[in-house]
């Protein structure tokens, strides 16, 4: 007797019938309140779909604002108890490391990278997290631009602080991501700011004084 044709899988079966629409309700409902996710399915997408430039970099955007999304609760601990185990903080560490890696990739959007700057830089004025490195280099990760550099000395002067004050001295008197990442918070940038950046600075400054 020959053994039973073995059954498909049910599941698999309904999403084959299923309209584009129901499958793009279902993954939709199914994303809410999982950012773990909502990145795989993009993830996912982007390998098996063809797509525009202007999505490729609203998609980047949105893999790092889920990125954060599954950090923010463990960072937020981090930052109100100042500091936690071993696991939490290589969590988040790692999670803030794959959000530098897909800014550095060079194709997130402005408006998200303006986003996750404005999400970062409370805990960069808080500082109590223990992850002032990492979180300073996702900072000037979002910079892609003279404009982008200069926007961040001018938040890291409306911060306050030695430690801020002292980075955007030196964007300003520098002139280079690798000379304030190298001596402020020990990352290996090697991007550069033009010459017209420096010398517009250094007029403000002696404006000022």
């Amino acid at each position: 007797m020959a053994r039973k044709k073995k059954q498909r899988d049910a599941l698999a079966g309904l999403l084959a019938v299923a309209s584009p629409k129901v499958l793009t309700d279902l993954i939709l409902r199914l994303v809410i309140g999982r950012p773990d996710v909502r990145r795989e399915c993009f993830d996912f997408l982007k390998t098996h779909v063809s797509l525009t430039d202007e999505l490729e970099k609203r998609s980047e955007g949105e893999v790092i604002l889920a990125l954060w999304a599954e950090l923010a609760p463990d960072l937020s601990d981090l930052d109100e108890y100042g500091g936690g185990d071993y696991t939490t903080e290589d969590h988040v560490a790692e999670l803030l490391d794959q959000i530098q890696n897909q800014l550095d990739s060079k194709k997130v959007d402005s408006d998200y990278r303006r986003e996750i700057l404005d999400l970062v830089l409370p805990y960069i004025e808080s500082g109590n997290a223990g992850m002032n490195d990492m979180l300073y280099d996702v900072a000037y990760a979002t910079c892609y631009d003279d404009s982008n550099l200069r926007s961040l000395a001018e938040a890291f002067e409306a911060i306050q602080g030695d430690w801020k004050l002292d980075h955007a001295r030196r964007i300003y008197r520098n002139g280079t991501r690798r000379m304030v990442s190298e001596q402020c918070v020990g990352a290996p940038f090697v991007f550069a700011i033009s010459h017209a950046l420096a010398a517009s600075a250094n007029s403000c400054e002696n404006h000022k004084s």
